[in-house]
């Protein structure tokens, strides 16, 4: 048996005599024999019994190494000298790695990977300690099997950043038996997120409904944890953000149109959110801030004086000073607000001290040929036209068109003087005031 490498011919003979006297292969002839490099492989090669296999078309598949397989004999000699039926978890895994290393697929998948599940059981090795190994081939590249996921019904939009098999078969379910997740958690998402925060910016039309779906799938999950500091929040522009951006008011809900427009036309770094009904509850769960509450109200510009409408008369003016002189005026007024304080979150009122002050300061009702509201934000002062505001001393209006509407802005005005601090909460609070202003007496 020694001598078989130097005379390869007597291969066949040498098997045949052990086949003859089978009975005489004890175990410690077979223990002799398997030290020995006493059988050919189908490389013509020789190598010891139990480093070999035996010759399956599973095998050759699957090992896809002939120095590795035994050359066709007499099966029962191989397997009583201990040749290997199947191969092992370690001999699948070099095949597995050959073929990572050509970057290539291995040559039947359906073969080798439920083969590699079988040997790891059979092993007593624990099928889930392959699973941050760069093993399973899945879109043209290798994956660890915790990288990846199983199954058809996962977002397309994960496919931009995740491996996804999708098919149930016999590799599909080999793949989950060595580690592969077929739920998708939020540490996929988070994968997700990183990788767009990768994407040039600003993003193309594309690439943001990519991100505004994702945001739409999430919804009130909002973003998985660890990502503040993750540029992958897109505004109306394509620009990218991160949660802290958010935070700090750099990244905001637009509710403002005229200031949105100006500061665009500025050229500001503040980003807004494109308008989109399926992402608002993903940003609701940020807590995204509107826009008008991040600039807040604004210093007022009065314009020139401008002629009042032609019903204003000056006994209107001088109604409505004694009307807010009346301390019984200021407590309805500090009343209304309080009670508003339950239907906006963002209004906080000002104490009846705090209020009585404001409302004696203003001692005049000016028509103005323009009002504008400065704001300094995202690097850009820019002036936005009101219609109404309310000065150090004076409440200035716009020449209103009718009666109507000059009520309204007077709403608006005690809206803000009762703590309203964006102009847009001032206008959702004016109804609420308006039957203030529209008392028909001053007497109490």
């Amino acid at each position: 048996a020694s001598g078989l490498a130097a005379q390869p011919k007597d291969v066949t003979a040498f098997e045949k005599l052990l086949a003859d006297n089978f009975a005489l292969l004890t175990r410690q002839t077979v223990t002799q024999l398997k030290a020995l490099a006493c059988l050919q492989t189908r490389s013509g090669k020789f190598a010891k019994p139990t480093e070999l296999h035996l010759d399956t078309l599973a095998n050759r598949i699957c090992i896809g190494d002939d120095d590795k397989i035994v050359a066709a004999g007499i099966e029962l000699v191989h397997r009583r000298l201990g040749v290997r039926e199947v191969p092992d978890a370690d001999t699948l895994l070099a095949a597995i790695e050959e073929a990572r290393e050509r970057e290539e697929a291995p040559a039947r998948p359906d073969l080798i990977y439920p083969a590699l599940v079988t040997a790891l059981q059979r092993d007593g090795r624990d099928r889930t300690e392959l699973s941050q190994n760069k093993i399973c081939w899945v879109g043209g590249a290798y994956h660890a099997p915790a990288d990846i996921l199983i199954g058809a019904r996962h977002s397309q939009v994960l496919d931009h950043a995740i491996a996804i098999y999708k098919r149930s078969d016999e590799i599909g379910a080999a793949f989950t038996s060595l580690g592969a997740p077929t739920q998708a958690g939020p540490e996929h998402w988070a994968r997700f997120f990183r990788h767009a925060s990768k994407w040039p910016s600003p993003l193309d039309v594309h690439r943001q409904r990519i991100l505004l779906e994702a945001y739409h799938q999430r919804g009130l999950a909002g973003l998985p944890e660890g990502l503040c500091e993750v540029a992958c929040l897109v505004d109306q522009q394509g620009r990218m953000f991160t949660r802290h951006d958010l935070t700090a008011g750099r990244l905001v809900e637009p509710d403002f149109p005229l200031l949105e427009k100006a500061l665009t036309e500025r050229g500001s770094t503040i980003g807004l959110i494109v308008r989109h009904r399926q992402a608002q509850s993903f940003f609701t769960a940020l807590r995204i801030r509107p826009l008008s509450a991040v600039v807040g109200a604004g210093k007022p510009i009065f314009g020139t004086s401008a002629n009042a409408p032609f019903w204003f008369k000056p006994h209107h003016r001088d109604r409505l000073l004694a009307m807010l002189r009346k301390p019984i005026f200021a407590r309805a007024l500090h009343e209304i607000a309080r009670m508003q304080r339950h239907a906006h979150a963002d209004f906080i009122a000002i104490d009846h001290l705090t209020l009585r002050e404001r409302i004696d300061s203003v001692d005049d009702i000016r028509f103005l040929g323009s009002i504008a509201r400065q704001y300094s934000v995202g690097g850009a002062m820019v002036e936005v036209p009101v219609d109404i505001a309310l000065g150090d001393t004076a409440i200035g209006l716009v020449p209103p068109r009718n009666k109507l509407d000059f009520q309204m802005l007077l709403a608006e005005a005690l809206a803000e003087i009762a703590g309203a601090t964006t102009v847009a909460l001032a206008r959702s609070l004016a109804n609420a005031f308006l039957p203030l202003v529209l008392c028909p007496t001053t007497d109490a």
